[in-house]
């Protein structure tokens, strides 16, 4: 069985999705801050990467 969303929840799917992303990436950043504040500049270029995508994801 497949389910389709439209109007109200489809916008109401969409946001969620946004704000989840648009958070994951935020922590994601922070913790590539904190990686760099230690010292472990790879870890943080890794964590960047990733932050990134959930970014692109979320536009």
């Amino acid at each position: 069985m497949k389910l389709y969303l439209t109007g109200s929840k489809l916008k109401e799917g969409i946001i969620f999705l946004i704000i989840s992303y648009g958070g994951s990436a935020k922590a994601l950043v922070y913790e590539a801050i904190e990686a760099s504040d230690e010292g472990d500049f790879e870890k943080a270029q890794s964590l960047l990467e990733e932050a990134n995508a959930s970014f692109k994801v979320a536009a």
